[in-house]
């Protein structure tokens, strides 16, 4: 009978760090304050690339 209260009491304490790991990696990101600096992507060099493969493909046919 005290295997079985201590098999259950083993498997509680494994089952409440794993609920607590998942809570707190679900819930820190909320509280995190991040900037990012950095200058949003241009798509200046995907048009042109893209108006030159027309170029191309109308120059050869």
């Amino acid at each position: 009978m005290a295997f079985m209260k201590k098999r259950t009491i083993i498997i509680l304490v494994i089952i409440a760090i794993v609920a607590i790991s998942i809570a707190l990696y679900t819930i820190l990101p909320l509280f995190t304050n991040t900037v990012v600096d950095e200058p949003l992507p241009t798509a200046s060099g995907m048009t042109l690339t893209a108006f030159e493969i027309e170029k191309f493909v109308e120059q050869k046919g």
